[in-house]
């Protein structure tokens, strides 16, 4: 009867502590939720396009909320940017980020200057500013 009792305990204390083990969370990934962001305006995004890509948004999101961690695979468009605001939603598969986020900036199309590209052997280098280069296709 000692053996069966001793038996018993042991496979009880297994049991608890099993569960207690499964049941912890783990706090090393935070889930966060993009509406808590604390800094929402960008300030001014340079780009060469007509619109700022979701890459140099999340840029922007990750240096005005230091240590925010933000990637643009964690995030898409929720609707259309525009020049001065986007909308950001977390994707379904990202295991950081929830909710969405409403953010402003303004978006400063810089228009690329061709005669600051030089051709090498091993393709296409932007030229020092004090350097013209030229740019020929045959």
């Amino acid at each position: 009867m000692k053996k069966l009792l001793s038996l018993l305990g042991a496979m009880g204390m297994i049991t608890t502590t099993s569960s207690t083990v499964v049941a912890c969370p783990d706090n090393g990934n935070e889930v966060k939720d993009l509406n808590n962001m604390t800094t929402k305006n960008l300030g001014d995004i340079k780009g060469t396009e007509s619109l700022s890509s979701i890459f140099e948004i999340v840029q922007a999101i990750n240096v005005v909320n230091k240590d925010y961690g933000l990637q643009d695979s964690d995030v898409e468009f929720d609707g259309t940017p525009t020049t001065f605001k986007a909308t950001l939603k977390a994707k379904t598969d990202s295991k950081n980020f929830t909710g969405s986020v409403e953010v402003s900036y303004k978006h400063i199309q810089e228009k690329l200057d061709l005669s600051t590209i030089k051709v090498e052997e091993n393709g296409f280098k932007r030229a020092a500013p004090n350097e013209k280069g030229s740019l020929k296709i045959s």
